[in-house]
């Protein structure tokens, strides 16, 4: 008779890591992808993932205090655009991933500047699981062509103000987001990058900041301060942010406004903006001879340098990266920043709006990654709002802005 021996192997010692997250929508996309790595991966792999969060208000503070304190947990961080703020108690991640025996994967697949709005001094510090940008929001039932050029958008925004023209189905043609905090100047950044102007990206600060003064800026500042002088734009709009300019698209008072990403899912829900939920359209910024480029921000997870657990650690950041993780995160309701997501006929079905935005993700450019960037687009939108309420001129504000600016990143 013949004899059989059965080897059974061992399953691997399980090593538990913790996993932050941002709490709320993104939490929420990522928990279920979370219990079925633990179901089925964990016996094949020997690493168990732990969620653990923070409040959403003190999240980015909280993980900047542990990482400063050097503690060795949560493994993996969930950061933003601030990564510059922690990026030296963060892993370098670029010899992780050039690493074929524990990254099979590739990188490829991400949009290029979704991969670069996470590097600090051309290195990389995290995974885009999250991403966002602007975008120009039209009334697809009145403007069945969205303006392609800065000039024909201040034409159409003409043409739908009533003040010029009293035929028009709205008050304004457009909303300016002035409001004096610092992200609102990325909206008139995106139309001077788009008229040919310097990126704010990560490792051009110097050169952006030494542009604001050009005839290129000071035109753009002109054209969008002309604009709210001449009513083409809400009076109040000096006062806009994101929900005041969502809210005058959805009362059907404006025509377009440039506005970020994450208010189409609002602008098209019949509960939120029954009026125009059917009527909304999104498309590129405008430029100076065709559609223009907007800055792309990410969020997402890197890993903590102090981490006592990195090898373990790293095979779900490795799985991050995979279709398989992209397309659940999206269907959760996250929004990745993979090109095999964007251009996927299936994945384009579960969130409708991806063929609209697919082409500006991929087209766009890295927001800067700078540890004073908040500082700096405070400085530029306060001075931006000098020049809206008239208290500067176009060429006063960006030079004012540029000034302080250059003093601002000497210091740093």
């Amino acid at each position: 008779p013949v004899t059989t021996t059965v080897t059974q192997t061992a399953a691997p010692a399980i090593t538990t890591i913790t996993l932050n997250w941002f709490p709320g929508p993104e939490s929420d996309a990522v928990v279920p992808i979370v219990d079925w790595w633990n179901k089925y991966m964990t016996p094949k792999t020997g690493v168990k993932v732990e969620l653990t969060l923070f409040g959403r208000a003190e999240h980015f503070e909280k993980v900047a205090s542990l990482l400063l304190a050097k503690s060795p947990e949560p493994d993996i961080v969930w950061m933003a655009y601030t990564v510059g703020r922690v990026y030296e108690h963060l892993e370098p991640l670029d010899e992780w991933f050039a690493n074929p025996e524990v990254y099979p994967y590739s990188l490829d697949h991400y949009v290029k500047a979704a991969l670069d709005a996470f590097r600090v001094n051309g290195k990389l510090y995290g995974i885009p699981t999250d991403m966002n940008t602007s975008l120009l929001m039209y009334r697809k039932d009145l403007i069945p062509e969205p303006p392609k050029t800065l000039d024909e958008m201040v034409e159409m925004a003409r043409k739908f103000t009533k003040k010029y023209n009293p035929a028009s189905q709205t008050d304004y043609g457009f909303a300016i987001q002035g409001k004096n905090i610092w992200f609102n100047s990325y909206f008139w950044v995106d139309l001077y990058v788009s008229y040919g102007g310097v990126p704010f990206e990560p490792g051009r600060e110097v050169e952006f900041v030494e542009s604001l003064d050009s005839p290129t800026a000071i035109k753009v500042l002109d054209i969008y301060v002309t604009m709210y002088k001449e009513g083409l734009s809400p009076p109040d709009s000096v006062d806009y942010e994101y929900a005041e300019t969502n809210a005058a698209l959805a009362a059907g008072k404006v025509a377009m406004a440039l506005q970020w990403n994450a208010a189409l899912g609002e602008l098209r829900d019949p509960n939120k903006a029954p009026l125009v939920y059917d009527k909304i359209g999104a498309a590129p910024v405008p430029g100076k001879d065709g559609p223009g480029r907007s800055e792309i921000h990410v969020h997402g997870p890197g890993l903590n340098k102090y981490s006592k657990k990195k090898e373990a650690a790293f095979k779900w950041l490795a799985f991050m990266t995979t279709f398989k993780f992209q397309m659940e995160y999206l269907k959760n309701g996250g929004f990745t920043g993979s090109t095999a997501i964007l251009y996927n006929p299936i994945a384009q079905k579960i969130r409708t709006e991806i063929p609209e935005l697919a082409d500006i993700y991929r087209d766009g450019w890295a927001m800067t990654t700078h540890a004073q960037l908040i500082p700096l687009h405070d400085i530029l939108t306060r001075n931006i709002n000098s020049a809206l309420v008239g208290t500067k001129t176009p060429e006063e504000a960006l030079k004012d802005a540029k000034k302080e600016m250059l003093e601002l990143l000497k210091k740093s």
